[in-house]
């Protein structure tokens, strides 16, 4: 997001807070579906269909499952410190802390594991469905029930670390700053069938050594 973008999310944040005086994710009819997109990037009703999987996190008084989703996503998606996420949402940096916290683990334990991960689709389905007929035709001599995949490593940036372990692990020689590298897994309709990672950028964790692993 650029400038522009985040003075116009603050934007209709000061005016969502206006009208309803507080962010409430948990009443439906208290925000729009356009004030859903712009905080979390999200639709209601994605919004409430991603809810719904979670079951793991613990409810309280101060945060909800739907609030603690909602910090997270609004972090992710506008980079906001949480010292004003904590004005947005009526919480203390201490708590929007404990949200993100929360709310990571129990996407991670309860929403994840159903879209992505080896686990998460059948062999039958994924030949089915995830394999076309010109890669069948190419590498598995037209065979029904052969699974081709697709492995290519990526990359996610990150700024300077202050910990100098971590920034010397997280350092690539070859892109000339941090990153982490992750190696993606699909087939061949482009379809995510898992993610292995994230590995630090040293010399020895190449792509060819990664399909090792």
């Amino acid at each position: 997001m650029n400038r522009s973008d985040i003075t116009s999310l603050l934007e209709n944040v000061r005016k969502t807070l206006a009208t309803s005086h507080i962010l409430n994710f948990d009443n439906p009819l208290s925000l729009s579906d356009g004030d859903y997109y712009n905080l979390t990037g999200l639709s209601k009703q994605q919004f409430n269909e991603l809810s719904s999987y979670i079951v793991s996190a613990r409810q309280t008084n101060v945060r909800s499952v739907r609030t603690c989703i909602a910090v997270l996503l609004t972090k992710l998606r506008t980079g906001l410190p949480n010292h004003i996420l904590g004005t947005i949402f009526s919480l203390t940096k201490s708590q929007v802390q404990r949200c993100i916290h929360s709310a990571r683990v129990s996407l991670m334990q309860d929403f994840v594991p159903h879209f992505i991960g080896f686990q998460h689709i059948s062999h039958e389905d994924f030949v089915q469905n995830h394999t076309t007929p010109i890669a069948k035709t190419l590498f598995a001599n037209d065979s029904e029930d052969t699974a081709i995949i697709v492995m290519d490593g990526t990359y996610i940036y990150l700024q300077k670390s202050a910990d100098y372990e971590f920034q010397r692990l997280s350092y690539s020689l070859h892109k000339n700053r941090p990153l982490v590298k992750q190696m993606v897994i699909v087939g061949t309709d482009g379809y995510i069938l898992s993610v292995l990672g994230p590995y630090f950028a040293k010399r020895k964790n190449n792509d060819a050594a990664i399909t090792k692993t």
